[in-house]
C-alpha cells in the first residue's frame, strides 16, 4: 500500500523515478563481510557475501543489519541523501562533539 495520494491526472514524473531508483541501485554494491571472531555466520574468519554502505564504506553481513546500524535498505531506493551521510556518520560526529565538550 503506498502512502501517496494520487490525483485524477496523475502527473508524476516516472521517469525521474526510475532514474533515481537506478542510481540508488548502482550504489548499492555487495561486498564480502569476514567475520572478526566466532559468531552465527560460523568461526573467525569466514566470509559471507555482505553489503558496503555507499556513505561511510563499512561493510555489514547482511542488509538487515545496513538497516539497523546505516539507515539504508539495500532492497528499497530510499532518500539520496544516505548515499553521502548514513546514521553511523551521524552518530560518530555526535559522539566526537560530546567528547569535545567533556
Amino acid at each position: 500500500m503506498t502512502t501517496e495520494q494520487l490525483d485524477l491526472f496523475d502527473e508524476r514524473d516516472y521517469d525521474a523515478e526510475a532514474a533515481a531508483k537506478g542510481a540508488w541501485r548502482d550504489r548499492m554494491v555487495p561486498a564480502d563481510w569476514v567475520a572478526p571472531y566466532d559468531c552465527g555466520y560460523g568461526p573467525a574468519g569466514t566470509v559471507v557475501s555482505g553489503w558496503r554502505c555507499p556513505a561511510c564504506g563499512k561493510v555489514e553481513p547482511n542488509g538487515y543489519i545496513l538497516l539497523i546500524n546505516h539507515g539504508i535498505d539495500p532492497h528499497i531506493p530510499g532518500d539520496e541523501g544516505f548515499l553521502t551521510e548514513c546514521i553511523s556518520m551521524d552518530l560518530r560526529a555526535v559522539r566526537a562533539t560530546v567528547e569535545a565538550r567533556a
